[in-house]
């Protein structure tokens, strides 16, 4: 089973010191004494007290971008249609027709419109897409335990960017995710900062995709909570703050994926996620298939 990550300490916490500034128990022994004898940790900074842990949060999340224009980062290759067509795959003439159709119906991505006229079949189009985007191509049946990776991210998450935890080897801390419908750059560097791990983007074909995410929601998992996310930087550190503080939660993890605020919360024996949903970016951009 892939091991949740965990807060490494390597002082004790009675000798660090707190990370808030303004910290009203930094000058008195006897009062820091009297504060919480583990402290709370969000990220990589350590505070003595919720009260310190909230101020924390608050200066955390003012330098987050909560902003509604944010959009699904790509990164654009060799159009797919022009890739087919070098391929020998499809005709010039069953391009022109497929392009044609997908303006027509202003709906359906190009890939789409070529497999349903029987142009190529989902192997071929994903092989292509992992051509297209210079990334390995993953099959699920490469690998049985791939529903082990299911519990480090949670399942909104994954649904909203259309990606799949697939594989992860502990020695290194990388983690293999697999995306369906372009690569979201935005949510790969949130499960970086929030596993502490390195990622390696994968292409995998909609109907493996599909029967991942099908796994993972029948899969007993840690608890998530989505919240909308609160118009204040005040009123959203507050709420995390409530949070950890019901939970018994020793370490908070925060970070941006492309449509929430994600926070992993932990202890020695619980994890869980609280997830706050950002403002409405607008469509997001259609990723691989052109």
């Amino acid at each position: 089973m892939v091991a949740s990550p965990t807060a490494v300490r390597s002082h004790k916490t009675s000798r660090l010191k707190c990370a808030n500034a303004n910290c009203p128990w930094a000058r008195s022994l006897w009062m820091r004494r009297l504060r919480q004898p583990k402290g709370l940790w969000l990220n990589e900074a350590w505070y003595c007290a919720t009260e310190c842990f909230e101020e924390g949060a608050r200066e955390a999340f003012e330098r987050f971008d909560l902003r509604p224009n944010r959009g699904k980062s790509t990164r654009y290759r060799l159009p797919l249609g022009l890739l087919l067509l070098s391929k020998g795959l499809i005709s010039s003439q069953h391009l022109q027709e497929a392009l044609k159709a997908q303006r027509e119906s202003q709906a359906g991505r190009l890939g789409d419109w070529l497999r349903q006229q029987g142009l190529v079949t989902e192997e071929q189009l994903t092989s292509a897409l992992g051509v297209q985007w210079g990334l390995p191509v993953f099959h699920l049946a490469q690998t049985a335990g791939f529903a082990e990776c299911a519990g480090l991210a949670p399942l909104a998450i994954l649904e909203a960017s259309r990606m799949a935890l697939v594989h992860f080897m502990p020695n290194s801390r990388m983690l293999y995710v697999a995306f369906s419908d372009g690569i979201d750059f935005t949510s790969l560097r949130a499960l970086e900062q929030i596993l502490r791990s390195n990622t390696q983007p994968c292409v995998i074909g909609e109907a493996e995709i599909e029967e991942a995410l099908e796994e993972f929601r029948r899969m007993a998992r840690p608890s998530e909570t989505v919240l909308e996310c609160p118009n204040s930087v005040q009123e959203l550190a507050g709420t995390v703050t409530d949070w950890v503080e019901s939970n018994r939660a020793e370490r908070a993890r925060a970070a941006i994926s492309t449509e929430h605020l994600w926070v992993r919360l932990e202890n020695s024996s619980i994890t869980g996620h609280l997830l706050f949903r950002l403002p409405h970016a607008g469509p997001r951009p259609q990723g691989m298939e052109w």
